[in-house]
């Protein structure tokens, strides 16, 4: 590259060339600059402004802060007057007040006004805070002890009182002679009067929570004891019935030590750690008070010294612009401010990267000098910008591949994790069940000739049962799991009895409960729909995971089913609750992921066993029933799982009172069974032959069997073209009246079988049986030509039910 030019004669003199044309320049600019220091005046004052309106937002967050004084004071009249009274509508007030408080600390902490405040007086906010809640935390126990005092008297002591009435007035009647009867009555009115003093004792309680009242109680369940003991000797046959007496005070006695301990709890958090959390609540906002006064004059004070520093440096620069007039007019007289500005101007986009032209190449003095070294300046910045780029586009190329290394590591070691956590939980699970087969099927092998025993035999055979039952839960999950996956999982909107569900689920669950030592429990909050659209088989399969998962994770209590409809948004709400293990809150978390193969840790899992589909395909069921599944869970005390889903339209559909729907499914429960066993005797396949194409020959045993012992005759084939064979040339046989076709088999499977025997131009029904499970394999059998689909594991009953509807179709 040519960096130096040939040099150039000067051009002719213009007529801003001139000195005083570049003085007046000179001066104008120093005029602008002397302007620009007055706009900088204003800005400081507008600065000062600022601070001034900062102060003014400090004075009105401690304002704001201090009238939450009266607040806390009606709080804790409201908390007292509850204490009294226990109404719902007072500690909702308290709530409401509580809910104030807290929304005003949190508008003086963050906002317009939480910028003003001081880290110290954010400390006390956050101390308040920290208070208020703790307040909310301790009044919830309150309300919850004042209830808990309620339902003693209500559900305990009230009908305990009642029953023992009720005994004593029993005894009027057994007297052991006559001539004793008025003596007898006479004593049976002093005991009444006795009991009725024992209630009053109680009532003095609830009206007086103070020592003396116990004191009065005890001494008269005293007295009335006295009482029973004297009446043991005026009747002969009333012994028990004063035993019964005698229990039912001790429940009443017990349950007002209940009422006791309750009103105390709640009073001691009422007078010494509410009345200490209000205490300490303006302790605080008077704190907040004081350095909100602090804050607000030294801000003041700063505010007043800025602006005096500000006025001073203002009109010492507002001298030294004046005196750089001057020097700027010497040197701009001196033509040197005109080249330099616009080579400055062409320097700076340089720097910023833009390609522009040099001027001033063509002088011959150090300005042209300067001019020649920024063109090659401007040279060696395209170059440099050129290497920048390419530089720049490389690393991000290199940060990408990074990226992409790092998500596919990450991805392959969650992976491997995965596989490895649900090869080892199918291990267990499939493992576990296949143990215990073998062996009470060896067990079985082992009971020889007339010596076997019934009662093992009979052990085993159930054994066998339950394992094989848990297998083909297991394997089912899985389908379903990979059905979920594969996103080919679907779900149907019929007419559905919701109570009819909820109660066969509880039914169903209820033994494992109960062998658990559980008391499992069913709740209605609200009226139920008799009919929703949705899936039944998908809604039970959910509660029935549900209940399962908390009947495995509580050791001791019990399980509540709570169902409530919300007619309005068209859903159900069905929770349900246990006072197990619970989760801690990382749990949960964890947990409310809803991911497969995953439980809350991995001492859960060895401890209690389960595959971890459970919830991820109950999740998935209730988003395809147009709901959701959640968590709430406390270590310690126990798990809720509330699964909501869509009901469909309820204007027209008639609603079932809470005590009123156990009781109708009841009913329902019982006609169904009635029918179901006038179903059951009338199944009869006598007179029905059957071809048996199945190519396993314990299954040929187990399916004839069946089928024999309903009365059919039954002519068995090996494989599907023994079976076709057999249609198409049946010899010295009769074409029986239906085939049951097992679909994989080894020669000819059932499909090309079924075919073959279409082709033939036979239309007997043909019963597909497999092991297949799987959306569209009953697609499959029926193009194939099959008339219908029972899948494997056969279910006897509904096998011979199936055969006898085909078959009674053939013969009419």
């Amino acid at each position: 590259m040519k960096l130096l030019k040939d040099p150039v004669s000067f051009p002719k003199a213009r007529w801003f060339d001139g000195i005083g044309v570049r003085i007046s320049i000179g001066f104008g600019v120093v005029l602008v600059l002397h302007l620009s220091i007055a706009v900088v005046g204003h800005v400081g004052l507008e600065r000062s402004s600022a601070d001034a309106l900062l102060a003014k937002k400090m004075q009105d967050a401690a304002v704001s802060i201090v009238e939450t004084d009266a607040a806390v004071t009606q709080i804790q009249r409201d908390v007292l007057l509850f204490t009294f009274t226990g109404h719902e509508s007072v500690a909702e007030r308290v709530r409401s007040g509580q809910a104030q408080l807290l929304a005003k600390l949190e508008l003086a902490t963050g906002g317009k006004v939480g910028g003003a405040i001081s880290q110290a007086q954010r400390s006390v906010l956050t101390s308040m805070r920290v208070a208020l809640e703790s307040y909310q935390k301790h009044f919830a126990l309150v309300v919850k002890d004042r209830d808990s005092r309620d339902q003693q008297l209500r559900y305990s002591m009230n009908p305990t009182y009642d029953r023992t009435v009720s005994g004593v007035e029993s005894l009027r009647a057994m007297a052991s002679e006559p001539r004793e009867t008025e003596r007898l009555d006479s004593a049976l009115d002093e005991a009444l009067d006795m009991l009725a003093s024992v209630r009053d004792a109680t009532y003095d309680y609830l009206l007086d929570p103070s020592a003396h009242p116990v004191r009065r109680f005890r001494a008269e369940v005293a007295s009335f004891r006295s009482a029973l003991d004297a009446l043991t000797e005026l009747v002969d046959s009333g012994q028990s019935t004063i035993d019964q007496v005698r229990e039912a005070l001790s429940e009443y006695e017990k349950s007002f030590l209940g009422v006791v301990r309750n009103t105390r709890s709640y009073l001691h958090l009422v007078n010494v750690v509410l009345a200490g959390g209000a205490m300490e609540f303006r302790t605080l906002s008077s704190q907040f008070k004081r350095q909100g006064i602090a804050e607000i004059e030294a801000a003041h004070a700063e505010v007043l010294q800025k602006q005096a520093r500000f006025q001073m440096a203002s009109n010492v620069i507002s001298v030294l612009t004046i005196l750089l007039g001057v020097l700027a007019g010497w040197v701009i007289s001196r033509g040197i401010a005109p080249p330099l500005k616009e080579m400055t101007t062409t320097l700076t986009d340089l720097a910023r990267g833009k390609n522009a032209a040099v001027p001033g190449q063509e002088r011959r003095d150090e300005i042209g000098e300067m001019a020649r070294a920024a063109e090659v300046f401007r040279e060696r910045n395209v170059e440099t910008e050129d290497l920048l780029e390419r530089s720049r586009e490389l690393s991000h190329q290199h940060e990408l591949a990074n990226e992409r290394l790092e998500t596919a590591r990450e991805s392959a070691e969650l992976a491997s994790l995965a596989k490895s956590e649900f090869l080892a939980n199918m291990s267990h699970e499939i493992r576990t069940p296949m143990t215990a087969i073998l062996g009470f099927a060896d067990l079985l092998d082992r009971q020889e000739g007339n010596a076997r025993d019934e009662v093992v035999c009979a052990d085993a055979t159930r054994t066998i049962r339950t394992n094989a039952e848990h297998l083909l839960v297991v394997i089912n999950d899985i389908l379903d799991m990979s059905k979920i996956e594969a996103g080919k999982m679907s779900t149907e909107k019929i007419e559905t009895d919701p109570i009819q569900i909820v109660e066969e689920v509880a039914s169903l669950m209820r033994p494992r409960a109960v062998g658990q030592g559980l008391q499992l429990s069913l709740v209605y909050d609200t009226p139920i729909p008799e009919r929703i659209q949705s899936d039944p088989t998908r809604l039970r399969q959910v509660l029935v995971n549900l209940c399962g998962n908390a009947i495995k994770f509580t050791e001791s209590g019990k399980v509540t089913v709570r169902v409530v409809c919300d007619p309005k948004a068209e859903e159900m709400r069905i929770a349900v609750e246990d006072t197990g293990i619970g989760m801690s809150p990382e749990q949960c978390d964890e947990i409310s992921r809803f991911e497969a193969f995953s439980q809350a840790d991995g001492s859960t899992t060895r401890r209690f066993g389960g595959t971890g589909l459970g919830l991820r395909i109950s999740s998935s069921f209730a988003e395809l029933l147009g709901g959701t599944l959640e968590v709430e869970s406390i270590a310690g005390e126990g798990s809720s799982f509330t699964v909501t889903i869509s009901t469909g339209p309820l204007d027209r559909v008639r609603f079932i009172r809470p005590d009123d729907a156990s009781l109708m499914n009841e009913r329902k429960r019982q006609r169904e069974m009635v029918a179901h066993s006038v179903a059951a005797n009338e199944c009869s396949l006598a007179g029905v032959s059957i071809l048996l194409a199945e190519d396993g020959p314990d299954n040929q045993r187990l399916i004839a069997f069946h089928l024999e012992k309903a009365g059919a005759s039954v002519w068995v084939a090996e494989n599907g073209r023994l079976a076709a064979e057999a249609i198409e040339n049946p010899g010295d046989r009769e074409i029986p009246n239906l085939i049951l076709m097992d679909m994989q088999m080894p020669e000819l499977d059932g499909y090309g079988a079924a075919r073959r025997i279409r082709a033939g131009g036979h239309t007997l029904p043909i019963i597909a049986l497999t092991a297949h499970a799987m959306d569209g394999d009953r697609e499959r059998c029926v193009d194939a030509g099959c008339d219908d689909y029972l899948t494997k594991p056969i279910d006897k009953t509904k096998l011979v039910a199936t055969c006898q509807r085909w078959a009674a179709r053939v013969l009419s």
